[in-house]
């Protein structure tokens, strides 16, 4: 026998037997990888969860500017640069976009109006900074001093003017 007859037996042997294993567990070409036929397919799911992936990149930037938004306003409230109002306005702007922040707010803060969750949410922010305590506790008093004044002046509701 010549040896091009021999190898043409061989794969002809060999593909009768992945014919007849195919035939008996149709799912062993997937399970082994060796689907090749769908690469078209994964190759549209490739792309498809890398743009999930751009866009997870692109809302991780937006929420670490707001954050680092944030954590520059809540400095300059410490500081007494930025009182509550204009702070609380600020968050506002800040959190315009994430339209889960006042259903978070609401659960924290029933019956409040959003004025106020903007408020509330300045206060918890500032206990939440690693200050000293005696500081903490005095800048978290002259705030809720400050949302005190701001809900008599709105006759029980905190509204903050532009």
């Amino acid at each position: 026998m010549s040896r091009s007859f021999v190898w043409t037996l061989i794969v002809c042997l060999i593909g009768f037997v992945l014919v007849g294993v195919t035939h008996a567990n149709p799912e062993w070409p997937l399970e082994s990888g060796l689907d090749f036929w769908n690469v078209s397919q994964y190759q549209a799911e490739l792309d498809a969860y890398r743009r999930i992936n751009d866009n997870l990149d692109q809302l991780c930037v937006a929420v670490r500017h707001r954050n680092e938004t944030k954590q520059h306003v809540l400095q300059e409230v410490v500081s007494e640069r930025l009182t509550l109002a204009q702070a609380a306005i600020e968050i506002r702007e800040l959190t315009a976009s994430n339209p889960g922040f006042l259903t978070v707010s609401r659960r924290a803060y029933p019956g409040c109006s959003d004025d106020e969750l903007y408020c509330r949410n300045v206060i918890a922010s500032v206990r939440n900074l690693a200050l000293p305590a005696a500081q903490c506790d005095r800048v978290v008093s002259g705030l809720n001093a400050q949302l005190e004044a701001l809900k008599a002046k709105g006759y029980g509701t905190v509204v903050l003017s532009e």
